[in-house]
């Protein structure tokens, strides 16, 4: 079972660093901040860039318990902290051999959703 269980885990986080990844594009793309405007042409005035930083990026960490195999904490995700995290990994047959599952659901503030 150790060999199922290694491979599943290297499926899992190939697939939750392509959540994270997907996550965090959002989050920055929605921030609110705008680009620095553009420098000023000749003989006019200077335009100042937007005096406004972008805020602190806070992770919080998120596990997804392995409900078949009873591990507590299978897989975890780093995501925003205000991006809600839930879901369990589970193993089903595929076939004759059972593959794990990852029902795993991540939602964004603006309430886009991210399923793998």
């Amino acid at each position: 079972m150790s060999t199922i269980h290694n491979h599943s885990r290297k499926f899992a986080n190939v697939l939750l660093s392509g959540i994270v990844s997907a996550a965090l594009l959002l989050s920055s793309c929605s921030d609110g901040y705008s680009a620095p405007k553009a420098p000023a042409k000749p003989g006019g005035k200077a335009q100042r860039a937007s005096s406004k930083r972008p805020g602190l990026l806070r992770l919080k960490r998120h596990a997804f318990p392995d409900v078949t195999m009873g591990i507590p904490a299978a897989y975890t995700v780093l995501l925003p902290t205000n991006w809600p995290a839930q879901g369990k990994i589970e193993w089903r047959p595929v076939g004759e051999v059972p593959f794990p599952q990852q029902i795993i659901e991540i939602t964004s503030p603006q309430q886009g959703r991210i399923q793998p």
